[in-house]
């Protein structure tokens, strides 16, 4: 069979990646033979940025002969922005230094890394996750994010925990990355501004991800002033094309929702047609793309809100959603007002596409009357 050794030197060395351009900062330097590739020198990184890679050690070429590959890395989230929509606009660095062991048909990957300076557009809140910073651990073919922490808003803190699978011989890339909210505030859907808790977990399914989770939100509060009548208000707060995304974007498509969402005394509305306060009690299903409400949003009596130039005070009021196909919630609101020495009752029922208004008297006048 023989023996046979080899030395190979690359005094230039350049990668292109979707118009990216890595290159060597010093001469590649490898020697082979039938057993092994023994890598001395492998130094690339990109011109004018922070992304570097050095490697050293052994990779085992016949059968039983292990890895020893040695590495230090430093990736900028440029490259992230490579397989995310360009509104995502991730920034920051992370810096990695570890070890490949087992063998070409089965390594084992061990070390360390740290995220710092990094921030992420998230477009479905109109907000950034700023501040990114913490440790990453590698053993075997799992990614441990070890609590990385992050800001959202003023006061507002997030702690990422979690861990991704490798993919290898007949097992795609799974993960499970738990997002523990604190004070936060968001504003979504875009009208409304929320502030509260959440606990929330993205986890890969067969088909793509799930977020599932809980809510707990202390205000969501509703402030923006109308030139319309109260059914435009409910429907201004519930219409389905704000809270649904681009059906076409596969990312959000095969994105499912699971979390339900708990805000005791938490909706408020003040504007010019409505003070009002109360409970919200929902479950948010379906996707990103097309998610689909359960439960209840109930109103405190003792509210005020503006019908017809009237002001009304609340004696009871209820929003129940339930209808899987859209976000089209069932009202039943009942307030009263006095005009004219009238003690007069509105009853609104019915759906958002399909309201049903009546009013009555405490004199039994007919309908021309009170509306008169």
């Amino acid at each position: 069979a023989g023996t046979w050794h080899a030395a190979v030197r690359l005094p230039d060395l350049r990668l292109q990646y979707q118009g990216r351009t890595v290159a060597n900062r010093e001469p590649v330097a490898v020697d082979l033979s039938p057993q092994r590739a023994t890598i001395q020198s492998f130094y690339l990184a990109e011109p004018g940025t922070e992304n570097e890679l050095v490697l050293s050690g052994t990779v085992g070429l016949a059968a039983g002969v292990p890895l020893d590959l040695r590495f230090q890395s430093t990736l900028t989230a440029t490259w992230a922005g490579l397989f995310l929509p360009p509104e995502y606009r991730p920034e920051g660095a992370l810096d990695l230094l570890g070890a490949v062991r087992g063998t070409l048909s089965n390594p084992a990957l061990s070390g360390e890394g740290e995220l710092r300076g990094a921030r992420l557009i998230v477009p479905a809140l109109a907000q950034s996750i700023d501040d990114i910073h913490g440790p990453l651990s590698f053993s075997q073919n799992r990614i441990s994010i070890d609590g990385v922490q992050a800001r959202m808003g003023n006061n507002g803190t997030l702690v990422i925990t979690g861990g991704l699978d490798l993919p290898r011989a007949g097992r795609n890339l799974t993960y499970g990355i738990t997002f523990d909210a604190q004070n936060v505030s968001v504003r979504f859907p875009e009208f409304l501004n929320n502030r509260g808790d959440a606990t929330l977990t993205l986890a890969s399914t067969d088909g793509g991800r799930v977020i599932r989770g809980d809510v707990r939100l202390e205000r969501s509060l509703y402030v923006q002033d109308i030139s319309v009548d109260l059914i435009e208000l409910v429907r201004g707060l519930f219409q389905r094309q704000r809270l649904e995304l681009a059906a076409t974007d596969t990312l959000q498509t095969t994105t499912q929702l699971l979390i339900e969402i708990r805000g005791p005394e938490a909706l408020r509305v003040r504007n010019n047609v409505a003070n009002l306060q109360g409970d919200v009690a929902l479950s948010v299903q379906g996707t990103l793309a097309r998610p689909v409400i359960f439960g209840n949003v109930g109103i405190d009596p003792g509210g005020t809100l503006v019908y017809n130039d009237n002001q009304y005070e609340v004696q009871r009021g209820t929003l129940t959603f339930s209808n899987p196909n859209r976000i089209d919630p069932v009202i039943d609101l009942v307030a009263t007002t006095a005009v004219q020495g009238f003690n007069i009752t509105l009853n609104l029922g019915g759906t958002l596409e399909h309201p049903d208004i009546h009013f009555a008297s405490d004199a039994n006048l007919a309908d021309l009357e009170i509306f008169s």
